[in-house]
């Protein structure tokens, strides 16, 4: 059996997956309790030039068994258990490129630096997919989808990003919600033009409750502290005229993508406040860089923050 088959059954074994394809703009979707099934959509999509994702966990959904346009996507309250926690690193390029071999090979290197920062955690050997890309990294586990394990994905994401993104190489603090969706491995990157894949160990560990917790313990950033009034008068007098604040973010793990002229996709300080998930395709969050820079969340829990509350949260 090949791994890639070996992934889907292990997810199908724990309950029902999405299967998830787009082609020009418009998304196709089916919920599966059937590996035949799965690979009679998968090889339809994939010969039609789909790009195809799966979900990760299971869900409640009731089972169609075959993919059509405009089905509704599985939801994080659909979620009934967590039963993988994905990683996701990406060489930093230009929107909508496609990444270089030798790109992909750093992506690589960072993958042995996050399973050595987690396997002092006691976390065993996990599944390595290849997007066509990037590099995925996924734990087993079986966790409860509530707000308290919610929480501690935040934490352990963000922790980890500070450890493990570096200027060539993007670790995706997005990726934590319940229902996010992976590329389905073996299948095309139809923008990279290349087949993706997957390694997987002959026994993939479950990670214990413990053990996760105590990564998200050891890992979480520290709070920010409260800075006092005057500090914060001195930073609105000019204290951040000139600061990098493009470096500032990625080494945050905060950062997501160029948009052009200056400005720059990132993830809120405050996206544990919004009443939505973030992803890498959304903008609602972005900063601009130069002398004077800036920064602008759309959300209405952060009206009003601006550059400098980002500069006293930080210190």
């Amino acid at each position: 059996m090949t791994p890639e088959r070996r992934n889907l059954q292990d997810m199908l074994n724990n309950g029902h997956v999405e299967i998830r394809a787009t082609k020009d703009g418009i998304w196709w979707s089916g919920i599966f309790d059937n590996y035949d099934c799965v690979s009679r959509s998968g090889r339809w999509a994939e010969v039609n030039g789909f790009d195809i994702y799966t979900s990760l966990n299971p869900n409640g959904l009731p089972v169609t068994n075959r993919i059509k346009p405009y089905q509704k996507a599985v939801k994080d309250c659909d979620v009934l258990r967590i039963n993988r926690i994905p990683f996701d690193l990406d060489p930093e390029r230009e929107t909508g490129t496609a990444a270089s071999d030798m790109q992909i090979e750093f992506a690589l290197a960072r993958v042995s630096v996050l399973q050595s920062v987690l396997s002092g955690f006691g976390w065993k050997e996990p599944m390595v997919g290849m997007s066509g890309n990037g590099y995925h990294v996924q734990y087993r586990c079986d966790l409860p989808n509530t707000p308290e394990v919610k929480k501690a994905l935040i934490d352990l994401y963000r922790g980890l990003g500070i450890r493990v993104s570096t200027a060539e190489v993007a670790f995706d603090v997005t990726v934590k919600n319940a229902s996010r969706i992976f590329r389905m491995y073996g299948t095309t990157n139809r923008k990279a033009d290349r087949r993706s894949s997957v390694l997987m160990p002959d026994n993939l560990s479950l990670v214990p409750a413990d053990l996760f917790f105590a990564a998200v313990e050891a890992l979480r950033p520290p709070k920010p502290k409260a800075v006092p009034a005057k500090q914060k008068r001195i930073a609105a007098k000019g204290g951040v005229m000139g600061l990098d604040i493009v470096g500032l973010f990625q080494r945050m793990g905060l950062y997501k993508r160029p948009l052009g002229d200056g400005k720059h996709a990132v993830i809120c300080i405050q996206c544990d406040r919004h009443s939505s998930e973030d992803d890498l395709n959304k903008t609602d969050t972005v900063i601009w860089e130069g002398h004077r820079p800036q920064y602008h969340c759309s959300h209405a829990h952060c009206d009003g923050l601006g550059v400098y509350d980002v500069i006293d949260r930080i210190a």
